[in-house]
């Protein structure tokens, strides 16, 4: 089956490219540059020397080793969809107790009856609508 250019199934076979193998290699360690040059204002000399020569070694191999730049590059991508993927559970389960579930008990404590569900049974649920006059711009842009 041949597959649409820029699919993600070919992206994902796809061989990385040395320039994006760098790109990743340099974001990542100027990231922990930057980690290790805030922690030296805060006074944290550990934390400066972990960071600082993760983040060195990163450049190092970004700029020098492509190899290495791949591999870390493939690595990280890899780490990438994992941490999406717990992410977009973590922050989905709490938008639903956080946000959806509280609308829900206080519009049912306030009696709010969006659908009509409560109530007599009735012959019809049709609910009508105020008669309007249909232009023709309408019928052309429906949304």
């Amino acid at each position: 089956m041949i597959e649409p250019k820029g699919s993600v199934t070919q992206r994902n076979d796809a061989a990385v490219t040395d320039a994006q193998a760098r790109k990743s290699a340099l974001l990542v360690g100027g990231v922990l540059l930057a980690v290790a040059a805030w922690n030296v204002y805060r006074g944290r000399p550990t934390v400066v020397l972990i960071f600082g020569i993760l983040g060195a070694a990163l450049l190092l191999f970004g700029l020098l080793v492509p190899p290495a730049a791949r591999a870390f590059h493939k690595a990280w991508m890899k780490f990438a969809v994992l941490l999406g993927h717990v992410n977009s559970r973590v922050l989905l389960t709490l938008m639903y107790y956080l946000a959806v579930t509280p609308y829900g008990v206080v519009t049912r404590l306030a009696g709010r009856d969006p659908l009509r569900r409560r109530g007599a049974k009735a012959g019809s649920y049709w609910v009508g609508r105020k008669a309007t006059r249909q232009t023709r711009e309408q019928f052309e842009r429906l949304f």
